[in-house]
């Protein structure tokens, strides 16, 4: 299962924020790189509860990956379907009641900006 941790600020240039780790509890370089872009990039940067919203996007995103033993990189347009898809047809199991389409629509966009980046990134 993949867990969110908090890094404290206090290394120069890397601010406090939310470090994904996958089931092994090792850091899951690639939201790591983007996380890390996004807060410290100028003109990037972004509010620290927007950090914390796309963290949760994309925890949400390599569990299920995680979950169905898919690697990142070898996702493609049917499985963020998939993904979307599965948001729309079951309930949140943190609130018990269906995903709002706002919710699902903002996950969905954060993955396909996360992929946007790691395109740009290789």
């Amino acid at each position: 299962m993949v867990s969110i941790v908090r890094a404290t600020a206090g290394v120069d240039g890397i601010p406090g924020f939310p470090i994904l780790l996958d089931a092994q509890m090792s850091i899951i370089e690639p939201a790591f790189g983007y996380l890390l872009e996004l807060s410290t990039i100028p003109g990037r940067s972004h509010a620290t509860e927007t950090l914390r919203t796309y963290s949760e996007h994309l925890h949400d995103w390599f569990d299920s990956l995680e979950q169905s033993g898919l690697d990142w990189r070898l996702a493609d347009e049917g499985t963020i379907v998939a993904y979307r898809n599965r948001m729309l047809s079951t309930a949140s199991p943190h609130t018990g009641r269906p995903y709002a389409r706002s919710t699902v629509n903002d996950r969905v966009r954060t993955v396909c900006r996360f992929y946007s980046w790691a395109h740009r990134a290789v």
